[in-house]
């Protein structure tokens, strides 16, 4: 059995706009911090967005879904 996010491509697309295009409207750097372990939103889904500028992404690779209190320490050096 292998787990995956794919069951939410189609709902989360319905719910709002997953294109990036709201990083646009800010001037804020963005951090995107993935679990490598992450079953709910695995870490390549987030590829698209880390392409965008202004954006960062970071894998923990001993975290799953709740990265920032599975890896605290980890999260704090970033």
């Amino acid at each position: 059995m292998r787990f995956s996010g794919e069951w939410r491509r189609d709902l989360l697309a319905a719910e709002r706009p997953v294109d990036g295009s709201w990083l646009a409207r800010s001037d804020l750097p963005v951090l995107v911090v993935h679990g490598e372990r992450d079953l709910r939103f695995p870490a390549d889904d987030s590829a698209w967005l880390a392409a965008r500028e202004g954006v960062r992404r970071i894998t923990l690779p001993s975290a799953g879904h709740l990265a920032h209190l599975e890896a605290p320490e980890a999260c704090r050096r970033v």
